[in-house]
């Protein structure tokens, strides 16, 4: 059984055309993420607290630990030596990169993006 999720207000009414029985499936198959980033953030808010009230500084992992919800050392990761999932073929070339203020204030796009590239640039 999937979770149920609540739309806020009357916004389900508001754009039915938009959460469609096929989005709402979705969503509630992706609501048991939403508890583990619910609960990371909250270690992670409870951490950083606890270094505010004892003036700590942030420090580096020991080399030795295991990084959170993997099975890979630090030390392994900052060297490079861990296998990761397949990166899909459509996502191995960035097309397009823009960097810098996204826009001016009545400028043309192409002059707003500093560092502009698309795939029609490299032909």
């Amino acid at each position: 059984m999937k979770p149920e999720i609540s739309i806020r207000a009357n916004l389900k009414e508001l754009y039915n055309d938009i959460y469609t029985p096929e989005v709402l499936s979705a969503l509630s198959s992706l609501a048991p993420f939403n508890t583990e980033i619910k609960t990371v953030m909250a270690a992670r808010l409870k951490r950083r607290a606890e270094r505010q009230e004892q003036k700590k500084r942030i420090s580096f992992l020991d080399p030795a630990a295991i990084i959170p919800r993997t099975n890979i050392k630090v030390k392994d990761a900052r060297e490079g030596k861990f296998e990761g999932a397949i990166i899909p073929q459509d996502l191995q070339r960035q097309w397009i990169q823009g960097t810098g203020p996204a826009a001016k204030p009545n400028a043309p796009l192409e002059n707003s993006i500093r560092n502009f590239r698309s795939r029609w640039m490299d032909v």
